[in-house]
């Protein structure tokens, strides 16, 4: 009960926050700042599929609803990379961790361990979000470069949250 409160209100702050930034600090057209990806990496491992992808739908579609943009595009996004997550999840980590039900520290798994598991989950994330918002045939280049430039700022964003505020032991 205590860790689902604390991630309740870990989603609401992440929420807020990206709201705040995407409605009142210019970046560039190309650029989206977003935590739904942090949010999906701290949902609990354990967590049946027929919770988590509700929960990251109404994650992404409360995102949607606060930010203006393209209602179900963060909700599509949220869906497809916490379909994922599990076997990213798998992939990246050893079996030890695999055991575990909420997120290992950064300090524990290691820096590059866990920056590898969190830009597949922010790859997947945007490779949806770019491919929708703004599909053309003609502009695949700016896709390319959109989906890189938001992955990789995302990508340090979520680390330096990572690093300072989830960087603790949770056995």
């Amino acid at each position: 009960m205590k860790k689902d409160l604390h991630y309740i209100l870990l989603c609401i702050v992440m929420l807020l926050l990206q709201t705040v930034i995407n409605n009142h600090v210019y970046t560039n057209p190309l650029v989206f700042i977003c935590f739904i990806p942090l949010l999906i990496i701290q949902m609990p491992l354990l967590l049946r599929p027929y919770v988590a992808l509700p929960a990251a739908f109404t994650i992404g579609l409360l995102a949607d609803i606060l930010s203006g943009g393209v209602i179900g595009l963060n909700a599509g996004a949220a869906v497809l990379a916490t379909t994922f997550r599990r076997p990213l999840f798998y992939l990246c980590f050893s079996k030890g961790t695999i055991l575990r039900d909420t997120m290992p520290a950064v300090k524990e798994v290691g820096f590059y361990k866990y920056s590898l598991y969190a830009f597949f989950v922010i790859l997947i994330y945007f490779l949806f979000y770019v491919f929708f918002d703004g599909f053309s045939a003609a502009q695949w280049k700016v896709m390319a470069i959109r989906l890189g430039a938001n992955s990789l700022i995302n990508l340090v964003l979520i680390m330096i949250i990572s690093i300072s505020f989830f960087n603790t032991d949770k056995r």
